[in-house]
């Protein structure tokens, strides 16, 4: 029976172990995807102040070279472009825990925010 419960102690510490690593794992890509979306909303800032319309333009290009239809949508080019105008004079500490917050909820976020007080308080609100 010992062996029994060291066996079953030593296997939910491998399930423990591969947990972790997956929650490190997700945060990370999430970190990627959300820094992305940050630099793609800071470069078509760039290009938006020269061309007005050029967002159609973008998605359509992004799509084809991509055939990613839901991160190169018109839509969330425009969060994008959102997204980097609010947090473009985020602290490195501030955008530490903008970075946590999936994608989805900064879109909520966005939505109901007028400006940066108001969006990070509510990502303040979303990592309790």
């Amino acid at each position: 029976m010992l062996i029994d419960q060291n066996f079953e102690n030593w296997v939910e510490g491998l399930s423990k172990n591969y947990k972790k690593a997956q929650n490190k794992a997700a945060l990370a890509v999430n970190k990627e995807l959300i820094n992305s979306f940050y630099e793609l909303g800071k470069e078509i800032s760039k290009f938006s102040k020269l061309e007005e319309n050029i967002i159609p333009q973008i998605s359509k290009e992004l799509i084809k070279i991509t055939n990613n239809k839901s991160n190169f949508s018109e839509t969330n080019l425009r969060y994008c472009v959102t997204f980097y105008n609010i947090y473009k004079n985020a602290t490195k500490e501030e955008f530490e825990l903008i970075e946590m917050i999936p994608w989805s909820t900064h879109i909520k976020i966005l939505n109901s925010s007028k400006n940066f007080d108001d969006a990070f308080q509510k990502i303040k609100r979303s990592l309790v």
